[in-house]
């Protein structure tokens, strides 16, 4: 909830930012006699000694300091302008929303026209419901946010649960004989199970069926959860060889994972480094060929799913998904790993090969990383500058 807290507050300075922006727009093309008759408070009369027309006005002296504040104002606004232009360029954007939904854009809400925008969104949704998430909360900061910490979605509190909300509550017999006939909301279930009708051995063996499922969010999930939840436990009771034995086989799902697309379990994973340094020990030990063999078995998982399911007349995995969303939602999960985690990304914590084939940034990634850095750190400074040359106006 903090980083939820924390992520709020970053898009609140950044509003107030952008706000004040505009109300210093507002002000500067006010000019100082336009002020003081809109204001509808106070009356302009002749000083005494002058002849009506023959008013007193601001000399030239004035008109020329407030000239000058007015470029400077002027000439930091623009910086701030020409900044964004400058990031937006990064993927060849302008920012406008006038990209369709077959160019190459980077964010739905910044790039896209509405009627793309609309079907970006129908198409994840229905894309994330393949993978596991049903009809998942539209605030992504929140959804993502309780992912990192490995808090389930809250069923009872999510809109697209309901049409499924039996299997909560049914016996373990009905269940069991619908998840015998590969119903995926069965087996979720089972995964998600949180009435003790099915022990961990159940969830473990449901949560392998539904990878061949195309499943990488309930399933795969739990799976990675597990090694590491596993792994954390023996290395802390001194079990050095399973310690190790279970972070290697979350790391190979793990990997599994980057290759469906799926790097929000990424997250999980970051957590752990972030938080147990037993694991983290372990990692830093790790040799380039237990690394390799990472690959290969992560490989060999694909490669088993694949074959299944051509057996069964089932599509592909890369068919159940679509292959733009992939690529944003992965530039989104990685910018939350940058922003939340950062020391994820130092060299001795992470296989070579993921650095070089999964976890290297993209212009809509470095986008977004720029995009942050300036409305969090550029614009509040430059803003505060603008605010002591309009206290400096007469």
């Amino acid at each position: 909830m903090k980083k939820v807290l924390y992520l709020l507050a970053l898009v609140l300075i950044c509003t107030s930012c952008l706000l004040f922006l505009v109300r210093s727009d507002q002000n500067l093309s006010t000019t100082d006699g336009e002020r003081l008759s809109n204001s509808g408070s106070e009356v302009l009369s002749t000083p005494k000694g002058l002849n009506a027309g023959d008013e007193e006005g601001p000399s030239e002296e004035t008109e020329d300091a407030s000239e000058k504040i007015m470029k400077e104002i002027n000439q930091l606004k623009n910086e701030i302008a020409q900044g964004i232009v400058q990031i937006y360029n990064i993927t060849g954007s302008k920012g406008d929303n006038s990209m369709s939904y077959s160019d190459d854009w980077c964010r739905a809400s910044e790039d896209l026209d509405e009627a793309s925008q609309l079907f970006a969104e129908q198409t994840r949704k229905e894309m994330f419901f393949v993978l596991g998430d049903i009809d998942p909360p539209d605030s992504r900061v929140e959804e993502f946010a309780l992912k990192m910490d490995v808090i389930p979605p809250d069923i009872e509190s999510s809109d697209g649960y309901e049409h499924i909300r039996w299997y909560e509550s049914a016996d373990r017999e009905t269940i069991e004989h619908l998840a015998a006939q590969d119903d995926v909301f069965a087996l979720r279930a089972i995964v998600k199970d949180a009435n003790s009708r099915f022990d961990s051995a159940d969830k473990d063996r449901a949560a392998r069926k539904l990878l061949l499922h195309g499943d990488t969010k309930v399933g795969l999930q739990h799976l990675i959860y597990h090694y590491l939840a596993a792994s954390s436990t023996d290395l802390a009771f001194d079990e050095n060889n399973s310690g190790r034995e279970m972070l290697i086989n979350a790391l190979i799902y793990l990997e599994f994972s980057m290759l469906r697309g799926d790097f929000e379990n990424v997250g999980i994973y970051a957590r752990y480094l972030q938080s147990d340094e037993n694991i983290r020990k372990v990692v830093r030990s790790i040799s380039s060929d237990e690394y390799k063999e990472v690959t290969e078995q992560a490989s060999q998982i694909l490669n088993q799913i694949e074959r299944r399911r051509s057996e069964r007349g089932l599509p592909s995995l890369d068919e159940l998904v679509d292959e733009k969303i992939v690529s944003v939602e992965r530039d989104i999960s990685m910018f939350f790993l940058h922003d939340l985690y950062p020391d994820f990304f130092n060299d001795t914590l992470l296989s070579p090969v993921w650095q070089r084939e999964y976890l290297k940034e993209t212009d809509c990634l470095r986008r977004q990383l720029a995009m942050d850095s300036f409305l969090v750190n550029e614009v509040p400074k430059i803003g505060r500058q603008i605010e002591k040359l309009q206290d400096q106006l007469p």
